[in-house]
């Protein structure tokens, strides 16, 4: 098992500092909450056992949160023995294998979530296991049904980001840039999937040569949070 798990790491875990930096600015996010949605389901299934099993759900879930991988992984055994077809259990186990670089058996995992809810939510991460495994052909599907899909601009933002890494990764770094300066402006004060996208928007003008732009757009991201990812060195960098 350890074997494979290391086979299927990316390329991306090979890359200098800085863009393992940056890869970790774009990566997508963890969208499970545990919702009441989410608590209902499993004691609709559960009948008897519910109250236990809803315990698990809550442990699986603040470990989740804590990044206490096999914390979660051990309250959610008995959640997938008893109740497989569940859609938010396999939505965190889902996740739980995506933080630990198990992509392909989470992607299984998040798409089975998918099909059950309709949720475009988990798309962003789908894309990301999919650009993991280097299977860059298979994400720009992906993202244009979430773009057809016009869900919350969150979602939106972080399909961005990963859809633009991807064409990074796969040589296509121009039009990466291209994306994400399509992106939307923010309003008024930007929100973190705002500062994530420029600073994945500087690593690519960086990647492509263009320096002034990747310093402007870095100190763009450090005015309103200096502490993303390494951006002040990023800034150093290119002085």
């Amino acid at each position: 098992m350890e074997e494979q798990w290391i086979e299927e790491r990316p390329q991306r875990e090979r890359r200098s500092a800085k863009h393992r930096a940056a890869d970790a600015a774009s990566a997508a996010p963890e969208p499970f909450r545990l919702s009441p949605e989410a608590v209902a389901e499993v004691e609709e299934r559960a009948g008897r056992r519910s109250e236990r099993l809803v315990r698990y759900l809550r442990e699986a879930s603040k470990a989740y949160a804590a990044e206490r991988w096999s914390d979660a992984k051990k309250s959610l055994r008995p959640l997938l023995e008893a109740m497989p077809d569940a859609p938010s259990v396999r939505e965190l186990n889902g996740m739980v294998l995506y933080r630990t670089g198990k992509w392909a058996a989470a992607l299984e995992e998040l798409q089975y979530a998918h099909l059950q809810t309709q949720s475009f939510d988990l798309y962003p991460v789908m894309m990301d296991c999919l650009r993991a495994l280097r299977r860059y052909d298979e994400v720009e599907p992906l993202w244009e049904e979430l773009r057809l899909a016009s869900p919350a601009a969150e979602v939106m933002a972080e399909g961005r980001i990963v859809m633009a890494s991807a064409l990074s990764d796969s040589g296509r770094v121009a039009d990466g840039i291209r994306l994400l300066e399509k992106a939307p402006r923010p309003r008024s004060q930007p929100k973190l999937y705002h500062l994530r996208m420029w600073y994945v928007l500087g690593d690519l003008y960086d990647r492509g040569g263009d320096l002034g732009k990747a310093r402007t757009t870095f100190e763009r991201v450090a005015l309103h949070d200096p502490e993303l990812a390494d951006v002040l060195d990023r800034i150093d960098a290119l002085r």
